[in-house]
């Protein structure tokens, strides 16, 4: 565990560009006591371990400091998993994939249909048939919410 947080908060000083006495200001000892905790001389005590997400003040690196040093999994690989970073993630992705093809939908549809390839009126059925599947999947879910509220 050790040899992995020090890993990611090497990665987050460089990130940051933060030297080895601005983090021993902030955290109130040595330049040569970060020198050694980031070079494996020494372990970093447990009470530095607690204040360092606070004093890096960094996202990932709170991420990791967690995932780590609690073994608290707040993000993983799988997209589809129950934990609400990565559901943020897929959503967010999903939402500029759904861009791009209305993007792209608007650019056949600013075209007259007789010059439509037949790629893009593949495309476009294909389109139009997620969209119709959204649509649907939005009004079921509005339903079961309005039966629950009325419950």
């Amino acid at each position: 565990m050790q040899e992995e947080l020090k890993k990611a908060l090497r990665e987050v000083l460089k990130r940051k560009d933060i030297r080895n006495y601005e983090l021993a200001d902030s955290m109130h000892t040595t330049a040569t006591n970060v020198s050694n905790w980031l070079s494996d001389t020494r372990p970093i005590p447990d009470h530095v371990l607690l204040e360092l997400p606070t004093v890096i003040n960094d996202f990932w690196f709170g991420v990791q400091w967690s995932c780590l040093l609690f073994k608290i999994d707040l993000i993983t690989d799988n997209p589809y998993s129950r934990q609400v970073l990565a559901q943020q993630i897929r959503a967010n992705s999903e939402e500029l994939d759904r861009k791009a093809l209305e993007t792209k939908a608007e650019g056949i549809r600013s075209k007259q249909r007789s010059l439509w390839t037949a790629d893009e009126i593949a495309f476009m059925k294909k389109y139009h048939k997620e969209k119709q599947e959204e649509i649907q999947a939005e009004i079921q879910s509005f339903a079961a919410d309005e039966q629950e509220v009325m419950a």
